[in-house]
């Protein structure tokens, strides 16, 4: 496992990763999801939002302070 995949089993989140772990998909009961992405070459983190088709507007250093981002925005 990577960082993002760990860190998000840790948080105890229910996801789906990608096969190398370079992102992470998390679902809400109302079935709107985000994608919490790795740039990159060790870039930040983004979190891309289906329902709005667009990335929120800003990276994150860090794979616990994207995957929180990404679960503020489902709640």
């Amino acid at each position: 496992m990577n960082e993002l995949v760990e860190t998000a089993s840790s948080l105890g989140v229910s996801f789906e990763a990608s096969p190398y772990g370079r992102w992470v998909r998390m679902e809400d009961s109302h079935g709107r999801f985000v994608y919490v992405i790795r740039k990159p070459w060790d870039g930040p983190y983004v979190v891309y939002c289906d329902s709005l088709r667009q990335q929120l507007p800003q990276d994150y250093g860090d794979p616990e302070s994207a995957i929180q981002a990404g679960l503020r925005y489902l709640a």
